[in-house]
């Protein structure tokens, strides 16, 4: 019933960005249907935007890009995984490129940096990885559809994971020092420590960090586990480092399911045996719909499919089904 709700919502939006009338047809307006898209395609979250991009632009092939009679235009920018080039590309796709909606953004940092100009501007966006809590939470946009996921959602079951059935009693965090970070390690704390848990400590580390030396040494001899929150460049060399300063053989890691998305884990080695992390989405779910999605992403990527395009590749069919309703 949710998904119809939202369905049906994202369909009236992109009817009104349009210029839909219910007594015409999709096919009788002219032009493309023009669908901005950001996402960090340079930089350290790089690999991230680019799975992106292609999960979008493969499902756009696999319909020809076409929905309802008309061409769809999918115009691309890079936000360099930093807020405010987002909203400057942002507004250069609104303002300069008239595009009749938008989709993309990896940082929930930057998914709260575009919510007011969205919808100042009342246009249809779509989130189909941007996290942030409270989107869909304390500070609901009008004009913004999340079609993914929210930062804390897997992380509070696993904190009652971690404590009933890893039966870990002391924990200590690393995360990264941003919106994504803190959502992911909120979730887990408050469901840890409710179920009788402890978070000893909680270390937070700069996006720009090149070495992981000053905060692992930080770490408590105390802890019973390490819970970690990374994606990227910094989940592989967080994941390695930790191994290498011995702690993986002395303390569990545990951590945000981004760890160890297949994003990064074809990339690990051995550092990643053992560590356990919840997420909504792998390569390996046996069904024919993602067995269909992860052939045709690995024949066009040369990779392992990741809940990055995952995500993109279903959010843009929530766009065209509403296009096409």
């Amino acid at each position: 019933m949710r998904k119809v709700a939202i369905g049906i919502l994202l369909f009236s939006m992109v009817a009104v960005s349009i210029g839909f009338s219910p007594s015409a047809s999709w096919s009788q307006a002219k032009g493309p249907i023009k669908i901005g898209y950001i996402s960090p395609l340079s930089g350290a979250m790089a690999a991230n935007g680019k799975d992106m991009l292609t999960g979008i632009e493969l499902y756009l092939e696999e319909i020809g890009y076409q929905a309802a009679g008309r061409k769809i235009e999918l115009i691309v920018e890079d936000d360099e995984a930093n807020p405010a080039t987002g909203l400057t590309k942002t507004r250069k796709l609104v303002e300069k490129d008239g595009v009749h909606l938008m989709t993309g953004g990896l940082m929930a940092s930057t998914a709260y940096a575009l919510a007011p100009y969205i919808d100042s501007k009342e246009i249809p966006m779509t989130y189909p990885i941007m996290s942030a809590d409270d989107i869909t939470q304390r500070k609901i946009p009008k004009w913004i559809i999340r079609t993914g996921w929210a930062s804390c959602q897997p992380h509070q079951p696993f904190g009652e994971y971690a404590y009933n059935v890893l039966k870990y009693k002391k924990v200590s965090v690393i995360a990264y020092d941003f919106a994504f970070g803190w959502e992911c390690v909120g979730g887990f704390h408050k469901a840890f420590e409710d179920s009788g848990g402890k978070v000893l400590q909680k270390i937070w580390v700069p996006m720009t960090a090149q070495d992981f030396s000053p905060y692992l040494s930080q770490i408590s001899k105390d802890a019973d586990a390490v819970f970690a929150v990374f994606s990227g460049r910094l989940t592989m060399q967080f994941t390695k480092q930790y191994q290498e300063f011995g702690l993986k053989a002395k303390i569990p890691l545990i951590g945000g399911g981004t760890v160890t998305d297949e994003h990064a884990l074809p990339s690990m080695g051995d550092e990643a045996i053992g560590v356990i992390t919840p997420l909504h989405y792998s390569e390996v779910l046996d069904n024919p719909a993602n067995k269909k999605f992860v052939k045709g992403f690995r024949e066009k990527a040369k990779k392992a499919a990741s809940y990055y395009s995952e995500g993109t590749y279903t959010g843009a069919r929530w766009i065209v089904e509403a296009i096409k309703a």
